[in-house]
Parts: structure tokens; C-alpha cells; sequence
């Protein structure tokens, strides 16, 4: 549904929360002027510089550069570690990023001069949100689990509760939302134990988060307005922002676009104010992600682009590739193609060390779809021409007949008659010449287009061929490394290891499914021939004996015709179409349907269940490729199942589509024409 906001674990204030931030700071900068004491005053300084970092950055960051000074001058380390810190922050939020990843890196190395658990686990934190949002979630994992490490041998002395959030942040990416959900429970519960107003706060925005990832809206919406009503007592604008943003989350997961927009422009309004460069490049993104689902493309075009324009000048290149990609999609919406195609090029540029095969296939797409419209004005302007050549020679043709008739009248125009008849032949032989040229031009530029097409399906079916061997050894080894270890593997490497397995056998049936797809695609040397559907039918309900037992399910038909065609383009198309049905069914006896029916000029095929439902603005997205209504860690699959079986029709001339509502399950109906279907059973 949406992501959680990265968490940095800032250095602990020495002022009591309770007050505004504006009280706090005039508070501190009172006892600074009071305060003799080099240490003290460099403590204050950086006080003053983190209450600064709720509502004004740039003074946060004078206020960092002031204290790394005189730290340095009487050579006080934890001043010049938490100054570091400090600055680290400040840059984290304004940018440039490479900045905020400088000072981290400079306060690590002090914390390590120093040996303190406490240092140690802040700037490792703060490492950890650098290459999450660099998107390198193992060493963000690694940094994270160290600093958690580091908190556990302070005892009570360190609040773990970002830490937490950020590991769930990372299991929540990775797609294991079941142990995400439980970090954030435990960085609500590790707030909660505190206890402070703050920290309550933050406790209800984990709660909100949790019940938003469970579908359960309402109890969102109530903890996020209890986690608002404490923010707004405590003056915390970067946290007011925060909790606006994910009460538009919710608001847009329930469809309810004008609460989300308004709750997000908001959220935008604060980011603005205090100069958040770190998000207001994702808000952009997320208010253009709602005027696109409300079908404003053309304002989503625009919030796309500036957010695109604010993550170039925040130097955010890891946002980048997802903003373009959006991009693109919208532009393939208003069936502007050229810029479509140039926002996935530019997409593929950004994202090229850990391209996709599904980016390649759309790339394709979006160039073929290109290609197309580029060939369609080509044969219309070449079919405009040959209708004024036509006109021009019907023309010619009323002149030379009448001039025939004169001729008849008046013998002495015989003569203007031959030389007319002359340069009407003339005319005749450049036209068809033209048209014989143009017509090769037209055959050459299509024949090209198919071997394109061929050479790509080829491509895509030796990639994934390729593939698969690599990723049956990655799990070999993993498996032989977990055998060898034993128990003897601590909890971080068994995590490590559980992270390769996961991702390898999903990427190993992304890779199978993909090859499906390619086979359907290229098509069969086989000759078509007769194919009985109650054999499938009954080969598939044999395959499938396991799964009905044990959920009680049955699979029923009658009265179904012969098909003229391959065997297993049909038993594919059925099997994925009932599994669908299987799968997405929480029934207690799940019951799956085929109907087939006699039309006037083809026959129509049903596929029924009595499962989930989809909602009707889905019912053409699903026959997309990869794309997936339902949570990943609930639902197995790769989103590439439907997308072939519309491919299979497709390739009998026949036509699919799904009539559903959530909650009332899915009929999945196809048409063949008739010239596929070889013997027609009595309708019952």
C-alpha cells in the first residue's frame, strides 16, 4: 500500500520535552549566555542546534559548525562526535545527501576512537538510513543490526525505539511484512516503556502504521489523530508533516482522494517551510500518485516533474528511477508515446546496475508501442496519396472519355486525343511505380518489425534459461552453509541466509513464469490438433487432488466442446485461471466452475469462483504483467499468470475479461470464434 518514512536516531537532548520548540531554543540560548564552561557551552550549542532541527535546518546546521569548532579547539571528542552527528542530520534533511553520508562516516570514526556503545549504535543508526535509502538493504540491515547491538549493552541508558523501526522498515521492503509488523510492535512498545509525551506520540504513529498494514483503516486513523493532537502540543512540525503524510496514505487506500490530497498538500506546505529537501521530493511524488489515481493526469504529470526536478537538485538519485517509471505510465495513459518511451529510457539509465527482466519487457513494449504509431502515420499518409492518385485518375479518366466523345464529334481533335491517352499511360505507369515502391517500403519496415519482435522473444527465453542455473546453485550453497553451520549460526547470519532463500526461489518462479509467458509468446512447431477440455479438466483436478482435499474444494463441468489448437496452451490457460480461483479464496469450500456456451458467431468459456473478488477499478489492470493486487506475504505469486492466459486467447483470435466485486468472487469469461471450436455439445 505505502512505505514507511526512514527514522533517524538523533543524539539525546538534555532539555525537558513539554514545551514549543521556540521555547526551548530561547530557554538554552539563555543559559548559553550564562554558561563559562567551554564543555557546557559546546553541550548547549548542540541542544540549541537539535530543537532547531524540528522547524529550521540552516540554523541547526550554524549552530552544528559552531560547536565542531570549539570542540576541536580545547579537543573534546564526544563534542566533536555529537557535532558530527549534528551536521549529519541537518544535511540528511537539506542536503546534499553526500554531505549527511560525510559526517556520519567522520562521527563513526570518533565513536570508535571513543569505545561508546551509545555513539557507536547513533552513527551507525544514521549509516544504516544512508544505504537504506540508497536501497542497499543489506548493508542498511548490517549497520542497523550492530547498532541494536550496541544499544543492548547500554541496558536502559539508549532508546532502541528507531532502531527497531528501521529493521522493519528493511523487512518491509524486502516483502516480509509479517516480521516487519513485528519490529514496529516492538519500537511501539520500546515508546510506550518510556513513556514520555513524545515518545507516545511515536508509539501511536508505529500503531497507525501497523493497523495500516493490516488493512484495518479506521484504527489508523485513530492512532495517527492521537499521535497529531501530541505533536501539535509538543510543536514538532517535522512530525506533524510525518503524521499528515500517513493520513493520506490511508485516506488513499480507501479511495477517498480529496481528504488524501488535502492531508498531503499540508504535510507538503511543512516540508516546504523548513526546507526538507530529504522529502519534499517524495511528497511531489506522492501527491502526483493520487492526481493519477483520481485520473488527473495532467496535474500528475506536472507534481511529477517537479518532483523529479527537487530529487535532481537534492542530489536523491534513488528516488529517481521510480519517479520516471510513474512517469512514463502516465504518459502511456494520454497515449503520448514518444514521451512515455523517453521516461522509461531515462528510467533504464538510472536503474541499469539492477535492471529488471520486467523493466526490459515494458521498455520493449513502450519502443514497439512507438514504433507503431510511427508506422501507422505511414501508412496513413501513404493511403492519403494513393486516394489523390486515385481522385487524380478518375479525373483524367472523365476527361479522357470526354475528349473521346469530341474526338467522335470532331475529327480534328484526334490527334490532342492521342497525345491526352499518351500522358494518362504515362501517368498510370509513375503511379503504380510509386505505389509498388512505397508498398516494398511498407513490407520491408514490417518485416524488420517482426524480426525485432522474433529477436526479443528470443532474448527474453535464453535470459530466463540462463538465469535459472545461477540461482539453483545460490540455493545449493545457501542450503549446504546452513547444513555445515548447524546451530552453531548466530540469529543475524540465520536472517542473512533466510533473506538469500526467499528471494532466490521467488526469483527462480518469476523466471519460470516468465518462460511460460516466452513459450506462449513464440508459439509451437506442433501442428494444432483435437483437444478434449474434459481431459485437461480432469488432468488438472488430478494435479490439484492435494490442495482440494485439503481445503474441501471442488472443480466442476459439463457439457464441454472439442478445441482445434495445442494442447498445452489450453491446459495452461485453465489451470492458472482455477488456481486463481484456489488461491484468492478464503471460502471455507471453495467451489471453481467451467461453463461453456454457444454463441451466434463464436463460443464464450466462464471460469467461476466463489473467492475474494476484485474491485471493478482493477479488472483491467490484473491482465497486466506483474501486477498484484494482494500482500506478497499472504498471496504467493508473480502477477504473470493472467497476463498469459490473455496471451493464449489472444493467440486463437479470442478475447478475455472478468466480471467481479470484492467479496462476491470472479468469473473469468473468454470468446473463441467458432472456427476454433471442432464439435459443439447440446446445451443443457
Amino acid at each position: 500500500m505505502f512505505k514507511r518514512n526512514y527514522i533517524c536516531l538523533l543524539l539525546s537532548c538534555l532539555y525537558t520535552i513539554g514545551s514549543s520548540q521556540h521555547e526551548i531554543v530561547d530557554s538554552l540560548e539563555l543559559q548559553l549566555a550564562k554558561a563559562t564552561d567551554p564543555k557546557t557551552r559546546i553541550d548547549l550549542l548542540l541542544d540549541i542546534g537539535t530543537a532547531y532541527q524540528e522547524y529550521d535546518y540552516p540554523r541547526s546546521l550554524t549552530s552544528g559548525y559552531d560547536a565542531l569548532a570549539q570542540a576541536e579547539a580545547i579537543d573534546y571528542p564526544k563534542g566533536i562526535f555529537y557535532a558530527y552527528n549534528l551536521l549529519g542530520v541537518g544535511y540528511n534533511g537539506i542536503g546534499p545527501i553526500d554531505s549527511a553520508h560525510y559526517y556520519h562516516q567522520m562521527a563513526l570514526a570518533v565513536a570508535k576512537y571513543l569505545q561508546n556503545p551509545g555513539c557507536l549504535a547513533i552513527s551507525k543508526n544514521n549509516l544504516g538510513i544512508y544505504y537504506l535509502n540508497q536501497g542497499n538493504y543489506v548493508l542498511g540491515l548490517q549497520y542497523f543490526q550492530e547498532a541494536l547491538a550496541h544499544d543492548e549493552e547500554l541496558g536502559d541508558h539508549l532508546d532502541p525505539t528507531s532502531l527497531y523501526a528501521n529493521i522493519g522498515i528493511i523487512h518491509e521492503e524486502l516483502g516480509d511484512i509479517p516480521l516487519a509488523i513485528e519490529y514496529y510492535l516492538k519500537s511501539s512498545e520500546a515508546a510506550l516503556a518510556i513513556g514520555g509525551k513524545e515518545d507516545r506520540a511515536y508509539a501511536f504513529l508505529d500503531l497507525g502504521y501497523v493497523a495500516g498494514l493490516e488493512e484495518d483503516y479506521d484504527l489508523a486513523l485513530q492512532h495517527y489523530d492521537s499521535a497529531l493532537v501530541l505533536y501539535n502540543e509538543l510543536g514538532f512540525p517535522h512530525r506533524i508533516a510525518e503524521t499528515l503524510y500517513y493520513q493520506g496514505e490511508i485516506h488513499f487506500a480507501q479511495k477517498d482522494y480529496g481528504e488524501a490530497l488535502q492531508a498531503q498538500n499540508k504535510a507538503l506546505v511543512i516540508y516546504e517551510d523548513l526546507g526538507s529537501i530529504e522529502d519534499i521530493p517524495s511528497m511531489y511524488g506522492i501527491i502526483g500518485k493520487i492526481h493519477k489515481a483520481a485520473e488527473d493526469n495532467e496535474t500528475a504529470i506536472q507534481f511529477y516533474l517537479q518532483a523529479i526536478e527537487r530529487a535532481k537538485e537534492g542530489s536523491f538519485s534513488s528516488l529517481m528511477p521510480a519517479l520516471y517509471e510513474e512517469l512514463s505510465d502516465i504518459y502511456v495513459k494520454v497515449n503520448d508515446y514518444e514521451r512515455a518511451y523517453g521516461a522509461m529510457m531515462k528510467f533504464q539509465e538510472l536503474q541499469d546496475s539492477f535492471l529488471s527482466e520486467a523493466t526490459q519487457e515494458r521498455i520493449a513494449k513502450l519502443e514497439m508501442g512507438y514504433q507503431l504509431k510511427v508506422q501507422e502515420a505511414e501508412n496513413l499518409e501513404l493511403t492519403k496519396r494513393q486516394a489523390q492518385q486515385n481522385l487524380i485518375l478518375r479525373q483524367r479518366t472523365l476527361i479522357a472519355i470526354s475528349m473521346g466523345l469530341i474526338a467522335v464529334l470532331l475529327i480534328l481533335l484526334v490527334i490532342r486525343q492521342y497525345r491526352t491517352n499518351k500522358v494518362k499511360a504515362e501517368l498510370n505507369r509513375q503511379l503504380e511505380d510509386t505505389v509498388q515502391k512505397r508498398t516494398g517500403d511498407l513490407e520491408a519496415a514490417n518485416e524488420q518489425l517482426r524480426r525485432s519482435n522474433d529477436e526479443l522473444e528470443r532474448f527474453t527465453f535464453i535470459a530466463s534459461h540462463d538465469l535459472k542455473e545461477p540461482l539453483r546453485n545460490i540455493t545449493s550453497f545457501v542450503n549446504l552453509i546452513q547444513r555445515k553451520l548447524g546451530k552453531s549460526a548466530d540469529q543475524d547470519l540465520q536472517d542473512y541466509m533466510g533473506f538469500v532463500t526467499r528471494n532466490t526461489k521467488q526469483l527462480y518462479a518469476l523466471v519460470e513464469d516468465i518462460l511460460t509467458h516466452s513459450r506462449v509468446r513464440q508459439g509451437e512447431a506442433d501442428a494444432p490438433g483435437t483437444v478434449e477440455l474434459d481431459e485437461i479438466l480432469q488432468d488438472i483436478r488430478s494435479n490439484l487432488t492435494h490442495i482440494l482435499e485439503e481445503r474441501s474444494a471442488q472443480i466442476v463441468w459439463s457439457d464441454l466442446p472439442s478445441l482445434i489448437g495445442h494442447r498445452s496452451d489450453f491446459y495452461l490457460l485453465f489451470k492458472n485461471l482455477i488456481e486463481n480461483g484456489l488461491k484468492y479464496n478464503e471460502s471455507s469450500a471453495p467451489l471453481i466452475q467451467v461453463i461453456a456456451k454457444s454463441e451466434a458467431e463464436d463460443w464464450c468459456f466462464s471460469c467461476k469462483d466463489n473467492g475474494l473478488g476484485i474491485a471493478p477499478a482493477y479488472h483491467k489492470q490484473i491482465f497486466q504483467m506483474f501486477t498484484r493486487l494482494n500482500n506478497r506475504g499472504k498471496y504467493l505469486g508473480s502477477g504473470i499468470g493472467l497476463a498469459t492466459c490473455q496471451q493464449i486467447v489472444q493467440k486463437y483470435s479470442g478475447e478475455l475479461w472478468v466480471e467481479s466485486e470484492e467479496g462476491k468472487g470472479s468469473t473469468f469469461h473468454f470468446r473463441l470464434p467458432r472456427r476454433v471450436v471442432e464439435v459443439e455439445m447440446e446445451q443443457a
